[in-house]
């Protein structure tokens, strides 16, 4: 849906969808400008 949203308002090419764990977040540090977690509970 994230993927399909931002094409239909023109930002595909400015962002990239990630679907990981925030334990095994693969990424180095300071990639990222946001990251957005929704229902994500301990």
């Amino acid at each position: 849906m994230l993927r399909r949203n931002a094409a239909e308002n023109g930002v595909a090419d400015r962002i990239t969808a990630v679907a990981s764990s925030m334990e095994t977040l693969d990424a180095a540090e300071e990639s990222f400008d946001l990251i957005w977690s929704e229902k994500a509970s301990s």
